[in-house]
């Protein structure tokens, strides 16, 4: 598990050792290249993301094609597109680096 995402967890709360143990056996660390997509739209959203390192931002584009950012995530923060999750549905919404 990454340091900084242990770190955030516990000063959250107080995780036993195999709590932590567990957790670390469910999280994948990912790098992401500059610009490189982590959600585009049309895909269905699977997963949250925490930020360790870098930021991510979460945008739509409307009919005209200009963007519309929605949200920015920087270090020690989430990102994810929570209607595409709960629903199982094609997100509307793009998340890049």
């Amino acid at each position: 598990m990454h340091k900084v995402f242990e770190a955030c967890l516990l000063a959250k709360a107080n995780y036993t050792d195999e709590e932590l143990r567990k957790i670390n056996l469910a999280v994948t660390l990912k790098k992401l290249r500059k610009r490189q997509y982590l959600l585009q739209e049309g895909d269905v959203w699977r997963h949250y993301v925490f930020v360790c390192e870098g930021g991510l931002r979460t945008y739509f584009l409307d009919d005209k094609g200009s963007e519309h950012i929605m949200k920015f995530s920087t270090e020690n923060w989430w990102a994810g597109d929570r209607v595409s999750l709960l629903n199982e549905a094609p997100s509307k919404l793009k998340i890049d680096t």
